[in-house]
């Protein structure tokens, strides 16, 4: 893997050279990986030594869905800036039906609630200690489905979408990033 004076290429097939996360998308509700998006989630920082960047230039997330909104949310609980890049609405999408962050599309559900004997549950429960966003409002927006977590879809993601946009040290460019 190539080395650039404190940065470094995480994936050639990215075109930023500081990029330190990515999951592929599938299409949607089909084949492919979940959660289905018709983009993937590009969070991009630098690594340590960089002479390229100060401590407090923000840092990049490519993608609204619920990685891009619970990173920029646990940058911010850090007091670290960052700026989301969202395509929507300017770029549509088969899958998404409104401009909102954390759109889920297909389900509702984000399967078993039960931290005692499902690793789904556990990791719910571990992401709740961590102050997560996303599981907070989740919890607020939860509808009855059992030991499963189901939420009210729009007032999910209106909630994400209101507490990122409320955020100050979060700035949302709605464009699309090739």
């Amino acid at each position: 893997m190539p080395r650039y004076s404190g940065y470094r290429v995480m994936s050639p097939k990215i075109p930023f050279p500081s990029v330190v996360g990515m999951r592929g998308m599938g299409d949607a509700c089909g084949a492919g990986d979940w959660p289905p998006a018709s983009n993937s989630t590009r969070i991009l920082a630098t690594f340590p030594g960089s002479p390229y960047r100060s401590p407090m230039e923000p840092v990049h997330v490519i993608g609204g869905g619920l990685a891009g909104a619970e990173a920029c949310w646990q940058l911010a609980r850090r007091g670290r800036p960052s700026v989301l890049s969202e395509m929507r609405p300017s770029t549509p999408t088969d899958a998404h039906r409104t401009d909102l962050l954390a759109e889920l599309v297909c389900s509702n559900s984000f399967r078993s609630d039960d931290a005692q004997s499902n690793a789904v549950g556990l990791l719910h429960e571990e992401l709740r200690r961590a102050d997560s966003l996303i599981l907070r409002l989740a919890d607020r927006n939860r509808l009855p489905a059992g030991g499963a977590l189901a939420v009210d879809r729009e007032g999910f993601a209106g909630a994400v979408t209101a507490a990122v946009g409320a955020e100050p040290l979060i700035t949302v460019e709605r464009r699309r990033v090739d």
